[in-house]
């Protein structure tokens, strides 16, 4: 008995080309990645923890499309 599982990854960051976060996070997650997500639950690991926007922007990008987020941080 085992458990699928996918692993996929997603590039966010609410830094774009500076050192400081503009508090707009930016994401490279295409429609069809977020629909096939839906009704299934997501784990996001977060590898830098900060101000938090861009960790906040994903999870309510995921949620709004009816996707159980999990965080690791």
């Amino acid at each position: 008995m085992g458990i699928e599982s996918t692993i996929t990854y997603v590039k966010a960051s609410s830094y774009g080309k500076n050192k400081v976060s503009n508090g707009k996070p930016a994401y490279n997650i295409t429609k069809e990645k977020v629909i096939s997500l839906k009704d299934k639950y997501a784990w996001v690991v977060d590898d830098m923890f900060d101000t938090g926007n861009t960790l906040r922007g994903l999870i309510e990008l995921l949620a709004n499309k009816e996707i159980f987020v999990n965080i690791v941080v």
